[in-house]
This record gives structure tokens, C-alpha cells and sequence, in this order.
């Protein structure tokens, strides 16, 4: 793996690369992920802050992973790396 020191754009590149895979999320799902994982808030935290209950966060975030892990591997498949 080449370093980002070492590509200018790497990290433009993997942001816009993860903002067009949280595209095809709801935006319920995309707020529960990135509250969840972007700001490291516990599931009490998320629910806390969505006004929703515990297991929704779980069952939204898990829905919302599952849509990423097929998204990703649909990217992999279409442009595989060299």
C-alpha cells in the first residue's frame, strides 16, 4: 500500500469514495453510522441524540453495514485494484 505522504489526493480520494457509499444509505442510517463509528458515540449516546430507542440504533446500524459491506464489495468487483 502507497503511504498518503506519498499521493497527494489519497485522502480526498477515500473521502469522496466513503461520502458517495453513505450516499446510498436513508438518512436515518447515515446519521446513526456516523455517530456510531465517525464520532465514536455509544449506542445510548446515539439514541440519546436521534430521540429513538437502543435496539433501533442497533437494527438501523446493522441494516446500514450490511448495505455497506455489498456496496464496497460491488466497488471491489467493478474496479478491481491492480
Amino acid at each position: 500500500m502507497i503511504a498518503d505522504r506519498d499521493r497527494p489526493h489519497g485522502n480526498s480520494d477515500d473521502r469522496d469514495r466513503v461520502v458517495r457509499l453513505l450516499k446510498g444509505l436513508t438518512e436515518k442510517e447515515r446519521r446513526v453510522v456516523v455517530l456510531r463509528h465517525y464520532f465514536d458515540l455509544s449506542e445510548a449516546r446515539v439514541a440519546e441524540e436521534l430521540g429513538i430507542a437502543r435496539g433501533t440504533v442497533k437494527s438501523t446500524l446493522s441494516r446500514a453495514l450490511s448495505k455497506l459491506r455489498v456496496a464496497v464489495d460491488d466497488l471491489q468487483h467493478s474496479h478491481p485494484l491492480s
